[in-house]
């Protein structure tokens, strides 16, 4: 992620250091290096998707599902053995 200040307000990017893309807070795709003149490339359909996120201690766990919401009770967690 980087931080741009346009003198008014800081905004976060975060930039894609392979393809050099670019995406606003919101996951929305703003720059899009090497892809003009690409035939049926959509920009808004190429955003970034969320994803449903529960940290416990030093684990994350991550749920891909599109059904599931981004709350962290979506996230099955492991159950110690007792």
């Amino acid at each position: 992620t980087s931080s741009k200040n346009d003198g008014k307000q800081q905004r976060q990017v975060f930039k894609c250091p392979y393809h050099g893309w670019r995406f606003n807070q919101d996951g929305r795709l703003i720059a899009s290096v090497g892809m003009k003149g690409i035939k049926n490339f959509k920009p808004k359909e190429n955003g970034l998707k969320p994803v449903a996120i529960h940290v416990d201690g030093p684990v994350i766990f991550l749920n891909f599902s599109e059904e599931s919401s981004s709350s962290s009770s979506s996230i099955p967690l492991p159950v110690p053995d007792l």
